[in-house]
């Protein structure tokens, strides 16, 4: 069965977990992994890896010395991920929200495809206190949405905010690229 059917069979049965029954298309991943700091050694954390849409551009991206802790927890989602032959990624059953108790230190980015639209303000706030706190002073956190519903709640998180429209997916969406310093 190919990974779109996949996503699309589990998109349908847990849409409270996935957001959408759609797989992020490459272009998604293509213009994340091209906003992702690159320095040497870092730790990247994808948040809601899925089927590894994502995952495969930002191991293009990564150098041979960098990680990337893929959180995912859906089981499904987590055996496709499991099968990408690649030393510098993990995959992590697990809530997104406990991706802090994982790192050794600060990390340089965290990306996430997680469907916060449809979070509590709760939760959103939560997440969102932990990844601006995870993330080194130049560190970036890069989100990728279908709307602009958040952009207030997130924006009120990070000392700058972008947004970038993404045309190039099943359903158009936005890329929020933000940080922790203004510069």
């Amino acid at each position: 069965m190919s990974k779109t059917i996949q996503f699309l069979t589990q998109g349908i049965t847990h849409i409270n977990e996935t957001g959408t029954i759609f797989p992020c298309s490459k272009y998604v991943g293509k213009a994340m992994a091209k906003l992702m700091p690159l320095q040497r050694g870092e730790t990247i954390i994808e948040l809601g890896a899925g089927t590894g849409a994502i995952t495969k551009e930002l191991l293009k991206n990564l150098d041979k010395n960098q990680r990337l802790l893929c959180f995912e927890i859906n089981e499904t989602f987590c055996e496709i991920l499991k099968k990408i032959a690649d030393k510098r990624i993990r995959v992590i059953k697990d809530n997104a929200g406990n991706f802090p108790r994982y790192l050794e230190r600060k990390t340089q980015c965290v990306i996430s495809t997680l469907p916060i639209a449809i979070f509590s303000r709760e939760e959103k706030n939560n997440l969102l206190s932990s990844i601006k706190e995870s993330l080194s002073y130049k560190g970036k956190f890069i989100q990728f949405q279908y709307s602009l519903k958040d952009y207030m709640i997130i924006k009120k998180h990070f000392a700058r905010t972008e947004i970038k429209f993404i045309p190039l997916n099943i359903l158009p969406g936005f890329i929020y690229i933000c940080t922790n310093s203004v510069a």
